[in-house]
């Protein structure tokens, strides 16, 4: 075990050795069991003290953490419930996945005590920038080099502000989607910019946050999660003796004061985002999100960085005035309004956040009146948001039967099938009677599956033409009615049905997948190649896309073009998805049939397609499709519709970033419910 007794380095090799060692002892605990890799190490620390062995001062600091955060604990937590270790992408930080929902508040303090006790680890390790500090860290008997860090990442946490300010001028990646670019300082870009922000903020503590701006009224409002007193550092230098006092008796003011820290950090992230943003309100809340608020400040935008930001970069909050003194933090950052209260002996008490009056942007979208702008209403097929909606439910009785009939369709077929055939003929007889009395409007009906499927209209129809709501029962219907006949060997009628939903349904993948479905039981395997490729035209969603993919690699063996068969089963292979082990089998199975050895390469899989008119999908025509849609409506503020196009594109762009976006367009600052 390369560990430094003598705190000294004296060759590069060594000093290798020492970056290695010290980052194996935090690479341990994300290769076994998380109780297992805290416990060894607890065990060899104490294994050290009783035969006086030397263990370095970066391990026994890491065992006195794991004690502290009670990671004794640990073992009965992981045993009861679903929980995961993992870094996150923008930092390599610790993060601990787990329900919150189903554990109790002792169990969750645990949790994010050892999350918080790794995380400082690793930032101990990434901060040791010089020889010195290496030696320090992977010496024996200089445990005090790991507090002393340790409390200086406590202490000066929150202060660092130059990295935004000095990003508000460089390139925002994702302003630009699939080659769609947003307009610089709108919605779109600096909800991303932001969040791109949080996301590089390496913390002690667990940060989560959620947030709302409105950036035509320069607004913004945040909130995030901070420290409980507990997880304080639990000692630190004092005044200029060189002995070290525990702190936790100070850990109230101390988490306090931390707490107003991380707002004013988190209202500069919101300011550097956009030159436009002139009104910030921030709110900690104790723990989590969902735990009570203790501060929340409200900054505006030439106070903030005449005054607030200056005491950022000079030291001010890092020293021993505002670090125990939250009155003295608050006078530094100069909020114009700030709320939190503390009792004599400074435990924070629970108060009523700032909230910003935005103007409403998430009606839901049937009952949303504005208009689209003019460059969406052509390619959308739509005048106003509420002409987009997919979701509304006409007749909450009807959807209730259908719902029971499709749960019952497998045990009672037959029962079920006159359940749907009664509605459709419903349906039929209502919409005639419409047409008949003039009150019809004379618009096409349509169904869509999801969001995507309806801004993709504008793929399959380039007229000015309009488009009424098809019921969801009315496809419902067709499609369930297509698969009992299906199962009951009519093919013929199940072709009906699912014809009549591919009518209702031109951009929805999942029809194509029904009328496939049908023709390759039929044995019409060339018609069930064309339905799947033209299928793929329409698919953005990678379930929706491996799945078109993996009926048609079969299609394609079935018509003899075994190039393109083994092509198409190769790329499911390569996502790794739901139906990549049964591809692979699938593959298997021709290869032996056919007696052939030799494979397209996963290089050349790509290409191979593309010479068999395979789309690839999502297509490039799709992408921007689906890019202008997002940009648009965000701009506008349609963030009913919009936020699940959003969230779905977090599977193809940064995953984090996005998908933090599309929260922020769904609930705004609220809480989820």
């Amino acid at each position: 075990m390369p560990v430094s007794v003598d705190g000294v380095i004296e060759s590069t090799e060594e000093l290798l050795d020492q970056v290695k060692y010290l980052a194996g002892v935090v690479d341990a605990f994300f290769e076994v069991p998380l109780p297992d890799a805290c416990e060894a190490l607890i065990y060899r620390c104490d294994l050290a003290n009783q035969n006086n062995a030397y263990l370095s001062a970066f391990e026994r600091y890491a065992a006195r953490l794991l004690r502290c955060a009670q990671a004794e604990d640990l073992r009965r937590i992981f045993s009861r419930h679903e929980i995961a270790i993992g870094r996150l992408a923008s930092t390599g930080l610790a993060w601990l996945r787990f329900d919150p929902d189903v554990l109790t508040s002792a169990e969750e303090k645990v949790l994010l005590g050892v999350e918080s006790a790794l995380n400082r680890l690793i930032m101990l390790v990434k901060a040791a920038e010089s020889v010195e500090d290496i030696a320090r860290l992977s010496a024996a008997d200089a445990e005090d080099a790991c507090m002393t860090g340790d409390w200086a990442l406590f202490s000066r946490f929150g202060t660092d502000i130059e990295p935004f300010s000095s990003a508000m001028q460089s390139e925002n990646p994702l302003q630009g989607i699939f080659g769609v670019s947003a307009p610089k300082g709108g919605e779109w870009d600096t909800r991303t910019r932001f969040v791109r922000y949080m996301e590089s903020i390496a913390a002690p503590f667990r940060l989560e946050y959620r947030f709302d701006c409105q950036v035509e009224r320069g607004l913004f409002e945040i909130h995030v999660s901070t420290l409980t007193p507990s997880v304080v550092p639990p000692q630190r230098r004092g005044g200029t003796m060189r002995e070290w006092t525990n702190a936790s008796a100070e850990g109230h003011r101390l988490a306090l004061s931390y707490a107003l820290r991380l707002c004013s950090f988190v209202a500069g992230a919101a300011f550097f985002s956009n030159v436009g943003i002139t009104d910030v309100v921030v709110t900690a809340h104790r723990r989590t999100l969902r735990g009570g608020a203790i501060a929340s400040l409200y900054f505006e935008r030439m106070p903030f960085l005449l005054n607030a930001v200056p005491a950022m970069k000079m030291g001010d909050l890092s020293g021993e005035d505002a670090l125990f003194d939250p009155l003295a933090a608050a006078r530094l950052l100069s909020p114009t309004e700030c709320r939190f209260a503390f009792d004599d002996e400074g435990r924070a008490r629970y108060i009523d956040p700032l909230e910003i009056d935005f103007d409403e942007r998430r009606l839901p979208v049937w009952e949303d009146e504005r208009p689209l702008p003019e460059g969406l209403r052509r390619p959308l097929h739509a005048d106003n948001v509420r002409d987009l909606d997919i979701s509304r439910i006409e007749d909450q009785d009807v959807a209730a039967r259908v719902r029971e009939a499709a749960i019952d369709m497998d045990e009672y077929p037959v029962a079920s099938l006159a359940v749907f055939e009664e509605v459709l003929a419903q349906d039929r007889l209502a919409h005639s009677e419409q047409m008949d009395s003039g009150f019809a409007s004379g618009e096409t009906r349509l169904f869509c599956l999801d969001e995507a499927a309806r801004v993709l209209m504008g793929l399959r129809d380039s007229s000015d033409a309009r488009f009424a709501k098809c019921p969801d029962v009315v496809f419902i219907s067709n499609q369930k009615a297509s698969t009992i006949n299906q199962s009951l060997g009519d093919l013929d009628a199940a072709r009906l049905y699912s014809q009549r939903g591919l009518e209702l349904a031109p951009t929805s993948t999942i029809a194509y997948g029904d009328l496939a479905s049908v023709e390759l039981e039929s044995g019409r395997f060339q018609e069930a190649v064309r339905l799947l490729q033209l299928g793929l035209c329409f698919a953005f969603d990678p379930a929706s896309i491996e799945y078109l993919y993996y009926r048609l690699a079969y299609a394609l063996y079935k018509t003899g073009r075994i190039d393109a068969c083994l092509a198409t089963y190769l790329h499911v292979i390569e996502q790794s998805g739901r139906f990549a082990h049964q591809a692979k089998s699938e593959l298997g199975q021709i290869l032996a049939k056919e007696g052939l050895r030799e494979v397209p390469t996963m290089e050349t899989v790509n290409s191979v397609m593309e010479s068999e008119g395979i789309p690839l999908a999502p297509t490039s025509e799709v992408r921007t499709c689906i890019a202008q849609a997002i940009i648009g409506l965000v701009e506008m503020g349609a963030y009913s519709f919009v936020w699940p196009l959003c969230a779905s594109l977090g599977q193809y762009l940064d995953r984090d970033i996005v998908s933090t976006v599309a929260a922020s367009l769904r609930s705004g600052a609220q809480e989820t419910q």
